[in-house]
């Protein structure tokens, strides 16, 4: 088996048990928000999440697929439940959301209803709706407002100083839109995705070891 075939197979084995482990627990639970909050990071560090229009939309594909990502990570909290094991790995499951329906809400939030192809959105009357539990966003966001450490606050963008990671995320967290802090800052949205994925790598055994006290 070539070495990629490999590594997907193994990196599907892990999430699709940190997916069973967080069903196994309630959902309110502190257990079902570490198994979450470690499945998400792993998405996300996976280099396997899909695209979707990718050439479309030049000077606002960034924001449209970060606000595509939040909305990806707040279902999967909220509906891990809905996903089923026995007929497919989670990033299969992950990517068929992020491309039918969450970037095409995203580009209805940042662009405008107009370019969406409603008839790709699922229907979400045929999805059951989950009981709202607490979220890895939140917890990250206690531990970000709380900054035991001054880590959040001391970590700055190297060619904008003025820009800290506590401030940005502050500002993500509260659901402002890329486009906005971009415009109010002065700096391209490329250019805060990236700083603020990078802080969040950085600062991952903290967060970690904060939400797990």
């Amino acid at each position: 088996m070539p070495f990629d075939q490999e590594q997907n197979r193994l990196q599907d084995e892990e999430l699709m048990m940190l997916a069973i482990e967080a069903q196994r627990h309630p959902s309110r639970s502190k257990e079902r928000r570490i198994a979450l909050t470690k499945l998400i990071k792993k998405i996300l560090k996976s280099n396997r999440l899909c695209r979707p229009r990718s050439g479309e939309f030049p000077e606002l594909y960034e924001e449209i697929y970060q606000e595509a990502i939040q909305k990806l990570m707040i279902y999967i909290c909220q509906s891990i439940d809905q996903y089923k094991p026995e007929k497919s790995p989670v990033m299969r499951w992950v990517n068929f959301y992020m491309e039918k329906r969450f970037f095409n809400q995203a580009i209805g939030e940042i662009i405008g209803p107009s370019t969406i192809k409603l008839e790709s959105i699922p229907d979400e009357n045929n999805l059951e709706q989950p009981e709202k539990i607490p979220l890895p966003s939140e917890l990250i966001l206690d531990y970000i407002e709380n900054d035991p450490e001054q880590l959040c606050q001391n970590l700055r963008h190297k060619m904008y100083p003025h820009l800290n990671f506590q401030s940005l995320a502050m500002r993500i967290l509260a659901r402002e839109k890329w486009r906005e802090i971009s415009a109010d800052l002065g700096i391209p949205i490329s250019t805060l995705s990236s700083f603020y994925q990078r802080s969040i790598r950085e600062l991952s055994p903290q967060i970690k070891l904060y939400l797990n006290r």
